[in-house]
């Protein structure tokens, strides 16, 4: 995430409120995974960077801005200026996360709802979306073949991390019914093991009465 490409510049850009970061965060994971875009969004600014100059020099190289809407955004000074940025250039493309209206000025640019999105990679809404943000980076200077490289090794190193996590997932599952079950034999080995020891007692106890 966040990784520039050779030149530092990224094909996407996302302007977001931080209250909205976790859900932008799933959205970084599910656009990575379906192209390998090099996207930059705050998350990715190293420890020190000067933040405006940072956020101002990779704005003016993106191919693409990502504005996301949402009650939080809406009232960021940050968001509406680097929507605007987007806006002029022709590369904006927008999204909202709940019913909260953009401001006026982008009120009529179309914008994927993504309310109810809860990370499926082929549902519809993201589908869309990922057209959208096709169609403009297809009006941008093509990329040059290292790009096209760099895309589609981020693309797989995606999956791998994916299929990684998933098997983890489903070891975790066999592990934890077979430790149930281990915990269970040594529980009734334990137990057996104490009335063989009970019963010895009272064998012992016997044998002293009788004596």
């Amino acid at each position: 995430m966040g990784t520039a490409t050779s030149a530092s510049v990224h094909d996407v850009f996302i302007s977001y409120a931080r209250e909205d970061k976790a859900r932008v965060k799933q959205l970084v994971h599910a656009l990575t995974a379906s192209r390998g875009w090099s996207i930059w969004w705050d998350a990715a600014l190293r420890p020190g960077a000067q933040f405006p100059r940072e956020i101002e020099a990779t704005l003016a190289s993106a191919r693409c801005v990502l504005v996301v809407w949402s009650r939080h955004s809406i009232a960021s000074d940050w968001v509406v200026a680097e929507a605007s940025e987007g806006w002029q250039r022709g590369i904006l493309v927008a999204l909202r996360l709940d019913e909260s209206q953009p401001p006026l000025p982008f009120r009529q640019t179309h914008a994927a709802d993504l309310f109810n999105w809860r990370g499926s990679r082929s549902a519809p809404e993201l589908l869309g979306l990922v057209d959208s943000i096709d169609r403009v980076l297809q009006q941008q200077p093509a990329p040059a073949p290292g790009e096209l490289e760099e895309r589609e090794s981020r693309r797989r190193a995606h999956e791998r991390r994916r299929l990684i996590r998933g098997v983890g997932a489903a070891a975790a599952l066999l592990v934890l019914p077979l430790s149930a079950w281990l915990l269970y034999q040594n529980l009734a080995e334990r137990q057996s093991a104490e009335r063989l020891a009970a019963q010895a007692d009272a064998v012992r106890a016997q044998v002293v009465a009788l004596s």
